[in-house]
């Protein structure tokens, strides 16, 4: 990827809420299955089918999932044993890791890591502990390292939140985590372009890489507390590690790429040509409806009283809506693509859609690619991708899918 100037930005960057908030529809065409004959553009290529899935009944509320080095599925989830072992063909091999602070007990497991170059098993990231383990493919503890402070996430964050925030991922000789800002109180928005990267390594004492918004070259976050005009959700923070060590941050509706180095320099900042819809009170509206719909009620309180809520603080957020709607997820593949899910509410009513973009690293789309219906990719590896796959009743699994050749 090629050093560029920072343009920019022409709107303030909305928050990340602890409620759902909004976005709004972006549809995406794309190719029927097969890879389009045209070369001057992007290739349109479809994912037939999830070729695979975890058989486990008792496997629920999955939050990350990834396949070692040895071909087994490692899956997180919500309710212990946090983690749970199966083959390459999707049997269980062992489940381990209850709720608890005592050993081998988990606060709330996040994310999973690879080990260390030529180990085996899996590093599990545990966000409450502020610890992240490694483990073998039975459960046996290999070793644990402190990651500074806690990350006070609730364990449902995939279910509410948009972007990549209160995860650890992996780089060359340590981990990088961020730590959002601390939450300002109930009915306080929070905007966790304030939060700041840290950089772990195996050996020595953790150091800041600096805080979001000004990687980004975005500007200062204004202060917020309750009572505040909430600024709906437009663009949380996407970001992933890649394979060379660097860090490749997403700024949101103003469609930049940029490649931070663990040091806390910027590698680049190119712009990026993404078919992003325009946004609207009406789409944000309906999109906030559809996602209170799929959140509980307080005391108290009904899904009507939810929905009205939703219009009103769709009208309220106007004068700070982005004027596009932003993507979704960014993952970073083994070959150092960089995947971007695009916001479409037609296939999940939180707006994770089925059309990922691939980027090489210039930051140049080079082909679109759609997953089955009810597909929700976690990880992209070099030949499949591994994700949640959702019934047409709501339940949940595991389940992989093979990818196609790309340029």
């Amino acid at each position: 990827m090629s050093t560029g100037s920072r343009s920019a930005p022409h709107v303030l960057r909305p928050s990340l809420l602890l409620a759902a908030t909004g976005l709004a529809v972006v549809l995406v065409a794309c190719g029927d299955g097969n890879q389009t004959a045209d070369t001057e553009g992007p290739h349109e290529v479809a994912v037939d089918a999830v070729t695979g899935t975890v058989q486990d009944p008792e496997l629920s509320l999955v939050m990350d999932a990834a396949i070692d080095a040895e071909g087994n599925v490692w899956v997180l989830s919500v309710y212990p044993p946090h983690v749970r072992v199966y083959s390459s063909d999707g049997a269980p091999m062992t489940a381990f890791g209850d709720s608890g602070a005592g050993p081998g007990e988990f606060g709330n497991p996040r994310t999973l890591l690879p080990p260390p170059v030529g180990e085996e098993g899996m590093r599990v990231a545990d966000t409450r502990r502020a610890v992240v383990r490694h483990f073998t493919p039975d459960g046996a503890l290999q070793g644990e390292r402190a990651v500074g402070a806690q990350m006070p996430l609730p364990h449902e964050i995939r279910f509410g939140f948009f972007g990549d925030l209160g995860r650890v991922w992996a780089v060359p000789g340590g981990v990088v985590q961020d730590a959002p800002p601390a939450f300002g109180g109930a009915g306080a928005p929070v905007d966790f372009w304030r939060a700041e990267l840290r950089f772990i390594p195996d050996e020595g004492d953790p150091r800041s890489i600096g805080v979001l918004h000004e990687l980004a070259g975005l500007p200062a976050p204004p202060p917020s507390g309750p009572g505040q005009l909430p600024r709906i959700l437009g663009a949380g923070p996407l970001l992933d590690t890649c394979p060379d060590g660097s860090i490749v941050l997403h700024t949101g509706a103003d469609a930049r790429l940029v490649r931070i180095s663990v040091e806390g320099d910027v590698v680049s900042d190119v712009g990026i040509d993404l078919p992003l819809a325009p946004n609207s009170v009406e789409t944000m509206g309906s999109w906030l409806a559809s996602v209170s719909e799929t959140l509980d009620p307080g005391s108290g309180d009904s899904r009507e009283a939810m929905r009205e809520r939703a219009r009103m603080m769709a009208e309220l957020a106007e004068p700070v809506m982005e004027p596009q709607v932003p993507p979704t997820l960014l993952r970073c593949d083994v070959e150092g693509r960089i995947w971007i899910q695009l916001f479409d509410v037609n296939d999940d009513p939180r707006g994770y859609g089925r059309t990922w973009a691939v980027l090489d690293g210039d930051g140049v789309v080079t082909a679109f690619v759609l997953f089955p219906h009810g597909f929700l990719p976690l990880r992209i590896g070099d030949r499949r991708a591994v994700g949640v796959v959702r019934d047409e009743m709501g339940l949940e699994t595991v389940g992989w899918a093979t990818l196609p050749e790309l340029p």
